[in-house]
This record gives C-alpha cells, sequence and structure tokens, in this order.
C-alpha cells in the first residue's frame, strides 16, 4: 500500500493541477496588460482571502467537532445508567462506566466479550427472544433481564434497545441502555408482600373476632330464651363466661387501637415518678385468676426497696400484664412462671420466665414483630399476636428495651424489660 502523500507533496499537486486547468482555459498571463494584471491579483487576493476565512471556519467546525465528542464521550461514560454498544452477535465493543458497574467488570475485560456471558441462566431465553425481535423487527425492544450476581446480590435491570447504524452499513450496531430496577422490585416485592399480610391478618381477625363472640351470643340468645327454666347457678355460669370472652374481646380490640395510636404517633404516655413494683403487684393481680384456672405455679422475686422509674402507670401494668399472659398462655397446666424486678446499672429490670413450649432460636428475631408477622408462638394457638408487639412499642415509647431468649423449642422462654431508672 503506497505511503501517504505528504503536506507539501499535496500542496505541489494542487497547483501542478491549477497550472493545467489554467493552461486549458488558454490564459497566457505573459501577454495580459498590466491593467489585467493587476485586476487578477486583486482577484487572487481576494480568493486568497476567501480560503484563509473558510480555513478558519472549518477549523472552528473541526474544534466544535471535538468538542461535542469529548462532551459525548463525557456523558456516555458517566452517564447513571448504563449503555453498551453491541454488534449483531451481542458482543461488546463499548461499555460505559455504569454497566461496567452492573456487569461486575472492568472495561477491557468487558469489550469484546459476549453480553449473555454477564446474563443469569434464568435469563438467557429472554436475551436471546431479545436480539431476535431487534434483528427481525428493528426499532426500540425492550426486556428485563436478571444479571449474573456480583457479590452475593443479584441485579435486575431492563435493557432498552435500538438498532444504530455502525461505520459500515453491512454492520450495523446496536445501542443498549441497561436501567437497575433491582430496588423497585424489591419494594414491589415488598407492597405484594405486606398486601398479603395484610389480607391473611383481616382473615385470621375475622377468625379471632368470632371467637368470643360466639359463646357471647349463644349464651345470651340461651338464656333469653330459657329464662324461666335456668336456675340461677346455671344462669351465673353463663353471665361469668360472658364477662370472661367480653373481656378478652374488649383487650384485643384496645390492643388494635393501642398499636394504631402509636403508629399514628398519636398515643400519649402520661408519665410520672413511680414504684415500679406496685404496678407489678396489679398486673400480677390482673392475671392471677388466669394462673389459678390453668393450676400454674406463680414465683414472684421483688426487692424490698423501691424500684422508681419515671412511666406511664397504665402503661407499665400493660407491658407486664401482656408478657404474663404471654407466659400463662403458653405454660402447660402445672408449670412454672416468675416475675422478678431487680435494679441493673441506671435501669430498672424486669424479667418473665416460664417452663413453657419455648421459641426456636430461628424465630427469636421475630417475636415483637408488628401485625402481618405473626409470632412463632401464636402460629398454632390462635390469637393475633399482637401482645408482644404491643410490649416492643411501649417499651421504646419509655426509652426502654426489651429482649427475649429461649433455650429452644419445650425448654421455655425468658421476657426482660429494662426502663430508665430513677
Amino acid at each position: 500500500m503506497a505511503d501517504e502523500e505528504s503536506p507539501s507533496g499535496k500542496e505541489n499537486s494542487l497547483r501542478q493541477r491549477a497550472r493545467e486547468r489554467l493552461g486549458a482555459r488558454g490564459t497566457d498571463v505573459s501577454v495580459m496588460s498590466l491593467a489585467d494584471t493587476q485586476a487578477l491579483v486583486e482577484e487572487l487576493q481576494v480568493h486568497q482571502e476567501e480560503l484563509a476565512i473558510q480555513n478558519e471556519e472549518l477549523q472552528e467546525i473541526r474544534e466544535a467537532l471535538e468538542r461535542a465528542r469529548d462532551r459525548y464521550r463525557d456523558l456516555f461514560q458517566h452517564a447513571p445508567v448504563g449503555y453498551l454498544i453491541l454488534d449483531t452477535h451481542g458482543h461488546i465493543l463499548a461499555a460505559n462506566w455504569q454497566a461496567t458497574e452492573l456487569l461486575g467488570a472492568n472495561r477491557s475485560e468487558a469489550e469484546g466479550r459476549p453480553f449473555s456471558g454477564y446474563v443469569s441462566p434464568d435469563s438467557q431465553d429472554a436475551w436471546f427472544l431479545h436480539r431476535r425481535a431487534l434483528a427481525r423487527e428493528g426499532g426500540r425492544q425492550r426486556t428485563e433481564l436478571v444479571l449474573a450476581p456480583v457479590g452475593d446480590q443479584p441485579r435486575i435491570v431492563r435493557v432498552e434497545t435500538v438498532p444504530e447504524a455502525g461505520l459500515d452499513a453491512e454492520e450495523p450496531r446496536y445501542r443498549s441502555a441497561l436501567i437497575d430496577i433491582t430496588q423497585s422490585k424489591e419494594d414491589e416485592e415488598a407492597i405484594l408482600e405486606g398486601e398479603r399480610r395484610k389480607d391473611e391478618f383481616l382473615a385470621l381477625l375475622g377468625h379471632e373476632l368470632s371467637n368470643p363472640l360466639t359463646p357471647i351470643t349463644s349464651l345470651s340468645e340461651h338464656l333469653l330464651e330459657n329464662w324461666d327454666q335456668i336456675d340461677a347457678e346455671r344462669v351465673r355460669e353463663a353471665v361469668l363466661i360472658i364477662r370472661q370472652q367480653s373481656h378478652h374481646l374488649a383487650r384485643m380490640v384496645e390492643e388494635l387501637l393501642d398499636l394504631s395510636r402509636i403508629k399514628q404517633g398519636r398515643l400519649i404516655l402520661r408519665k410520672t415518678e413511680v414504684d415500679a413494683r406496685e404496678i407489678a403487684r396489679q398486673a400480677l393481680d390482673a392475671v392471677s385468676p388466669r394462673l389459678e384456672e390453668q393450676r400454674q405455679v406463680l414465683e414472684v422475686a421483688l426487692p424490698e426497696s423501691p424500684l422508681t422509674t419515671f412511666a406511664d402507670p397504665t402503661r407499665l401494668e400493660q407491658i407486664l400484664s401482656n408478657l404474663l399472659r404471654n407466659a400463662c398462655k403458653f405454660t402447660p397446666a402445672g408449670g412454672t412462671i416468675s416475675l422478678s424486678g431487680t435494679r441493673e446499672g441506671e435501669w430498672v429490670l424486669f424479667t418473665v420466665s416460664d417452663t413453657g413450649t419455648g421459641i426456636p432460636s430461628e424465630h427469636l428475631s421475630g417475636i415483637f414483630h408488628d401485625i402481618g408477622h405473626k409470632p412463632y408462638q401464636d402460629q398454632d394457638s390462635g390469637g393475633l399476636g399482637l401482645g408482644l408487639s404491643l410490649v416492643r412499642r411501649l417499651v421504646e415509647l419509655h426509652e426502654g428495651q426489651v429482649e427475649a431468649r429461649s433455650p429452644g423449642e419445650g425448654q421455655g422462654s425468658t421476657f426482660r424489660v429494662w426502663l430508665p431508672g430513677r
């Protein structure tokens, strides 16, 4: 292949061609008059200035094109969306920084490799169909792909590809935009999961509300229909059952309302300086009938000196009574439930333990979850699982801490509550 012609060679060649063209026109400068020669020189000077102006304009255009190319390169490289240029076989010709981040490869590794090598096995079919649609239909084609994991986190991307005319029209290229939609997919799944849990909770709520309502309704109707035939003792037994179920229903509704108030920031604590021992005794009085009914052994250890804390007395009793009811619920007849209170540094510590069903270690972290995350203990025992969730929320409102521990299933549970001391 011949060497490229030098600039001086090009100039001489151009001059020779100009002389030949001038000769062909029959123009002989040697026989021109002085006036004609001066006019010709002036015209040549004008042409020279025109050429100089054109050269300046061409230089400005060239510099503008270079600046535009630099801007395009910066936009391409630093765009928040991944960009790839692919050939017809799906090989990567160019990749910007965001694309290499999504692919988990540097540019030198990615360029020249097939893009399919970065697509997870589950999305290979989708990528094949995407390329086939481009080849058959052209235009803008879209799909969603799961990329091969980078570390432990797989990435989900929306791919939008359009054809691009390459340097050779017989070798078309494609531009693909990779938009990371991993977070939006996770948010979408979280919303769907929340809807599913809400539906499950509403179904469970209807079931649990019907449990106390059924005996209340049936006993009330029985009393009304057979009032003259029922002796006083049987009436008393029926009324006691109705009262018990009514209290259970009222407590369930109140817990729902309390959780709603807490989440909306509308629950007001009426804090005052209290001796937490007295609150603990009130909580024990509230649950003692149930302890006696289930023949459970109660052990209480409270110090002789006051356990002073700054708390809402009603809510503190609710915290302790919910923990005690939870222990009663999951401890068999004859089992032991213990309540202790002590001072631990600057904290007042209450501990509620039982010898009941226990909690597997994998379920401990979710034991205080809210509605829609029914605790492990309530899975087969009935109930909405609101008590422990309410305990956590109320303890946090008191700037305290709560934890659950268990050696394992069938080995009992221990709940600890720390409240700021005074």
